[in-house]
């Protein structure tokens, strides 16, 4: 058995990213034949912004799960949350003793930032003679990249707590390099860009939930991260030479909603009639915005978080086989190409990013087969079908090769 463990605020079976990226990976690994168990190990949910997870246990699309908090419901106040998180560290490393007895545990793969889950789970590891193996899709401490104190504590602690690890997954060449840098000598990575579900993005017929064309954007409605004011700030230069076209913002912060924050920002740009804000929906609705948009949008800004990630909405924007406007970071230039599968933008450059748009609408054939493309891309690339023999056979040598927790 493979036993994948997330973090506390990293919800299932609905969340962001991290929820698709692992949702993914526990996929791949199920129908390479492995049987997987996934741990949540502490509350997500935040009932005042909606709940979209009840179930403390249950199976989704052939992979088990379960809250070890024993619920999924945040704490009300900070005491009653770091009892929870407690309660779900301590009761998933029993778990996952418990599974070891009766089934076998061979790897321990861990997707969490919280760096108390590292040790703990190393030594839970060491107990099952089990690999340990991180998944990484961020630098850690990116939000504070420019924090001189911060950054040296994040070295203590990633060159001390890394070297527990047997190997990683990582999303990207960038995070290959800073993750070898820190783990022991001998450690063994794999590098998987995007995981998700191409399938789930195919087009469906019928009527969608939003008439008429539109630009659309999925995310937390964050500059830093999304640039959405960029793409907003680009629309509104673009938006008089196309008398229908709307923006479509669809999700949320999922802790302290950003919707009132960028409606004033639209508001003060003068385009708030021509603006729509969805809110956040669930995977299954999700689809449905996306497959019937004339563009998707990502205007990436450049940061350490763009360097080193991997934006998965980009592999679902992909997957509906529409056009896709996004800014060259990081390494998205390694798999697609521009005006083939998708249309690049320099980043942090407004103007430029409203040409790419403006280019999309007033080009809509030759934008239809760079989607077409684009969709194909997807499927070869990131679809955790096409990456799930890779990640099997990745963590088979392990265990073939009678890897354990390292000793220190």
């Amino acid at each position: 058995m493979i036993v994948i463990l997330t973090g506390p605020g990293v919800g299932f079976p609905n969340g962001l990213a991290s929820t698709v990226r692992v949702a993914a990976l526990a996929r791949g690994l199920s129908e390479q034949g492995r049987r997987v168990r996934l741990l949540c190990l502490g509350p997500s949910e935040v009932p005042s912004l909606g709940v979209r997870n009840l179930e403390v246990r249950g199976n989704r699309d052939g992979v088990d799960f379960e809250y070890t908090s024993g619920t999924t419901m945040r704490g009300a106040t900070a005491l009653e949350q770091g009892w929870l998180v407690l309660k779900g560290l301590t009761a998933g490393a029993r778990r996952v003793l418990a599974l070891d007895r009766q089934e076998g545990v061979d790897a321990l793969v861990v997707s969490s930032d919280k760096w108390i889950v590292v040790p703990l789970f190393w030594l839970v590891a060491k107990l099952c003679g089990a690999a340990y193996i991180c998944e990484q899709s961020e630098e850690p401490f990116y939000q504070v990249e420019r924090s001189r104190a911060w950054r040296m504590v994040s070295a203590v602690l990633t060159h001390t707590l890394y070297r527990l690890y047997d190997g990683a997954i990582v999303i990207s060449a960038h995070l290959e390099r800073y993750m070898r840098a820190r783990m022991r000598p001998g450690a063994r990575l794999l590098r998987i860009p995007i995981l998700m579900d191409a399938h789930l993005f195919a087009r469906s017929a019928g009527p969608g939930p939003i008439e008429g064309e539109y630009v659309a954007f999925c995310g937390t409605l964050n500059e830093a991260k999304d640039g959405v004011l960029t793409l907003a700030r680009a629309f509104a230069r673009i938006c008089v030479e196309f008398p229908g076209l709307r923006l479509v913002l669809i999700g949320d912060s999922p802790k302290v909603s950003q919707i009132p924050r960028v409606r004033a920002f639209v508001e003060e740009l003068g385009i708030a009639d021509r603006v729509v804000f969805v809110g956040i929906v669930g995977r299954s609705e999700l689809p449905q915005y996306l497959d019937r948009a004339t563009v998707l949008a990502l205007a990436r800004p450049s940061s350490l978080q763009a360097s080193a990630g991997f934006p998965t909405k980009l592999g679902e924007y992909l997957a509906t086989g529409r056009p896709v406007v996004v800014t060259r970071t990081g390494e998205i230039d390694t798999y697609l190409d521009d005006g083939v599968n998708v249309y690049f933008g320099p980043p942090d450059d407004v103007s430029a990013f409203a040409d790419r748009l403006r280019h999309v609408l007033q080009h809509p054939e030759e934008a239809a087969e760079v989607g077409r493309r684009g969709r194909e891309a997807a499927g070869r690339f990131f679809d955790f079908r096409a990456n799930g023999l890779k990640i099997r056979e990745f963590i088979d040598r392990f265990r073939a090769g009678g890897a354990s927790a390292p000793s220190v």
